[in-house]
C-alpha cells in the first residue's frame, strides 16, 4: 500500500489497519509493526529518521509459514526447508519467535521455484507465506540468511553450503528428508515479550532444539548475545536521556 520514507508515512493516507515494515534488512525499524490508529502511525513515523525507506502491507490473517529455498543456477531446487511459525514478536506482526519443522510441501516448493525462475533468481530465497484456508499467499521474499536459519541447521538442511555450492558452480545434490517438529526459539524476543505483559512466552519456549543466540559448543558467545539481548532496553533509554540531556 505504500513505500517511501518515514517522513512521508504519516501523511499518505494508508488504509488502516497496516502493517509497517522495514525496506532494508539493516533498518532503524527492527521488524514489522502493527497499526490501527492515524496516532500510532504518526508516533511510529516520528520515532524513526525522516529518511528511513518502509513499506506498508495490509493485515492478512492465517497460518504463518517460511519456506528456504536454494535453487541452482538452472533454477532447480537443491535444498529446501519449511516451518510454521508458533508465534511472532511483537506478537501481532513482527518476527519470528518460535516455529517448528514441517514436511516440504512438494506443490509449493515447486510453485515458489517457478516464480523464482522466473526472475532469473538463483541461490538462497527464504519466503514469508501466509495460508488461508485454499489461498496461500506471500509477504515477503528475503534473499539473504534469515533469523531462523539455526532449525534447518539443527535438522540437517545446510542451506548455508547448498547455496555456496551452487555459486563455485559445483552440483547441488537432492533435497534430503529431515525431522519433523523441531523447534526453534527467539529468546531475545520472549524476553521482549515478558517484559510487555506476556510471561507466559518464557515457559512455551522451553522446548526448543534450536536459538537465534545460544550454541552449546560456544557458550562465551552466546552468554554475550543472551547478556545483550537482556540489557539492550535499559541502554536505549540510558542513550536517550544523555542525548536529551
Amino acid at each position: 500500500m505504500f513505500e517511501g520514507t518515514a517522513a512521508e508515512l504519516a501523511s499518505a493516507g494508508i488504509p488502516l489497519p497496516a502493517v509497517v515494515k522495514p525496506a532494508a534488512a539493516v533498518s532503524a525499524l527492527s521488524t514489522a509493526r502493527a497499526v490501527d490508529s492515524p496516532r500510532g502511525l504518526e508516533t511510529l513515523a516520528a520515532a524513526l529518521p525522516p529518511g528511513e525507506r518502509v513499506l506498508a502491507q495490509e493485515p492478512v490473517e492465517g497460518r504463518l509459514v517460511s519456506l528456504a529455498l536454494v535453487l541452482d543456477r538452472d533454477g532447480g531446487v537443491v535444498a529446501r526447508f519449511q516451518e510454521d511459525a508458533l508465534r511472532t514478536w511483537p506478537r501481532e506482526a513482527g518476527s519470528f519467535a518460535a516455529t517448528v519443522s514441517r514436511p516440504p510441501d512438494a506443490d509449493l516448493v515447486e510453485r515458489v521455484a517457478a516464480m523464482l525462475r522466473a526472475t532469473g533468481y538463483w541461490g538462497l530465497a527464504q519466503l514469508d507465506l501466509v495460508r488461508r484456508g485454499p489461498e496461500t499467499l506471500l509477504l515477503d521474499v528475503n534473499p539473504r540468511f534469515y533469523a531462523c536459519m539455526p532449525l534447518a541447521l539443527h535438522c540437517g538442511v545446510n542451506l548455508p553450503a547448498a547455496w555456496h555450492a551452487v555459486v563455485e558452480g559445483r552440483a547441488g545434490s537432492s533435497p534430503a528428508a529431515y525431522p519433523e517438529g523441531r523447534r526453534f526459539r527467539w529468546l531475545e524476543g520472549d524476553l521482549y515479550a515478558a517484559r510487555h505483559g506476556h510471561p507466559s512466552a518464557l515457559v512455551r519456549g522451553r522446548r526448543a532444539h534450536a536459538g537465534a543466540m545460544w550454541a552449546r559448543d560456544d557458550v562465551p558467545g552466546s552468554a554475550l548475545l543472551a547478556w545483550d539481548a537482556a540489557t539492550l532496553p535499559v541502554r536505549r533509554r540510558i542513550g536517550a536521556v544523555r542525548t536529551a540531556s
